[in-house]
């Protein structure tokens, strides 16, 4: 019978077991079955037929046994009447012969529950195994998930070994994956954002900075286990962030001027103006005194030295 000619949920014709009902909920086959009840058998009556006949010859003898006691009857008077009683308890009574007697048919040896192999369902996913067995006469048992590098949904294991012989209606338990995630990434991203993208996720971040004297302060520079490695989820992923410190100042360098003069005068000994009497070793043009003057060039102390 097809599902579009079912009436309706119940008890219903089997269609892969003749011989028993499976109940219909309206929309599937379930794994309730019921052998279909058998009509009695009348258990025949046979007549005692055999006692009758069995009584009716013992009587005949008997009576012929009488005939012939009587013709001695006067030589042999206390044979007679010990043959008398026997006649007595030999001939049934009519009450007994006449109870029917009745055969008693063996009672039928009960068949045996319908069975059917477990099939095979390791490596196939959880829905497809569900149809296998319900195809099979069997049902889905309990599921079990465990973390797994498998996609998830995938039969790993199952309770009842492939081709074991089980009553029809029998739950098999399933071992099934939970597919095990993959850390996100966060290399390059900030402190703040990789340590929230990996708590959501699921997993223990820890934090050790390096000192840096250069790049972005607070940037994720590596990462254990790295993106797109499997890891179940309150696992460790540690990360390491740059501590970015800008490097001191380098020292002014040392002036090649003698301060006091415009413009510079390299430091020496001593300075005379051009074109004079001095020595030297160094000789100057005109040049401005701004600050002291070291070499005497400003003997008029107007702030201007060597200008004739």
């Amino acid at each position: 019978m097809t599902q579009a000619h079912l009436p309706g949920p119940g008890w219903h014709p089997d269609p892969h077991h003749p011989g028993y009902l499976r109940y219909w909920d309206g929309d599937r086959w379930t794994e309730h079955t019921s052998p279909i009840p058998m009509p009695p058998v009348p258990t025949p009556v046979r007549a005692g037929r055999t006692r009758q006949r069995w009584a009716w010859g013992a009587a005949a003898a008997v009576v012929l046994a009488l005939v012939a006691a009587s013709s001695s009857m006067e030589d042999t008077p206390t044979q007679t009447s010990v043959t008398d009683a026997t006649a007595q308890q030999a001939v049934p009574s009519t009450q007994e012969s006449e109870q029917p007697e009745t055969d008693v048919e063996p009672s039928p040896e009960p068949s045996p529950d319908p069975t059917a192999d477990v099939p095979d369902v390791v490596g196939g996913d959880r829905g497809a195994a569900r149809k296998i067995l319900d195809r099979s006469g069997l049902t889905l048992g309990p599921i079990k998930r465990v973390w797994s590098r498998k996609p998830d949904g995938t039969v790993l294991n199952q309770g009842l070994s492939a081709g074991t012989v089980a009553a029809l209606g029998t739950a098999v338990p399933l071992v099934v994956s939970k597919l095990i995630p993959k850390v996100p990434g966060t290399a390059g991203r900030l402190r703040t954002a990789a340590v929230a993208a990996l708590q959501s996720a699921g997993y223990r971040v820890v934090v050790r900075t390096e000192r840096r004297t250069s790049g972005t302060d607070g940037a994720v520079l590596s990462q254990s286990p790295t993106g797109g490695h499997f890891l179940k989820p309150g696992g460790v992923v540690r990360l390491v962030v740059a501590d970015v410190v800008p490097p001191a100042p380098a020292p002014a360098p040392a002036s090649s001027c003698t301060p006091g003069y415009d413009p510079c005068l390299t430091p020496m000994s001593d300075y005379d103006c051009a074109g004079g009497s001095g020595d030297g070793p160094g000789y100057t043009g005109p040049v401005r005194v701004t600050g002291s003057d070291p070499y005497g060039l400003d003997n008029d102390g107007d702030g201007y030295a060597c200008e004739g």
